[in-house]
């Protein structure tokens, strides 16, 4: 059977108590865990235009995860272009600090891979 949460957060300021909602109803061993954490950080435009995730998301799972003992990388590849566009863009977001120290530029070391994974579906 399927789980559905449907979650009424008024503001961004009430995130972290709905983020342990999410985690409480839908549990899963995090200890000893490399977690990618992938916010939509397409540019580095204002949050009340939506563009990007709200850096009150990614502060809540990060906490969340990392005292639940997962390993977290926060990391995007948004679409800003040159050098340093991407630390700017985290930095411009709040999605940096919002990381809480575990934000890493993601587009420096790209992996090639061939193989193609089954994907797994959580009942």
């Amino acid at each position: 059977m399927s789980k559905v949460l449907i979650l009424d957060c008024e503001d961004y300021e009430a995130v972290e108590d709905k983020i342990g909602m999410v985690f409480d109803t839908f549990p899963r061993q995090w200890k000893g865990k490399s977690v990618l954490l992938k916010p939509n950080m397409l540019n580095d435009r204002n949050l009340e235009r939506g563009i990007t995730t709200h850096p009150n998301v990614i502060k809540a799972v990060t906490k969340w995860l990392v005292d639940a003992g997962a390993d977290v990388t926060v990391g995007d590849n948004p679409g800003a272009i040159g050098s340093g566009a991407n630390e700017r863009c985290a930095e411009r977001t709040g999605i940096a600090g919002a990381s809480l120290g575990h934000y890493r530029n993601i587009s420096q070391e790209p992996l090639n891979i061939d193989m193609v994974l089954p994907c797994k579906v959580w009942e």
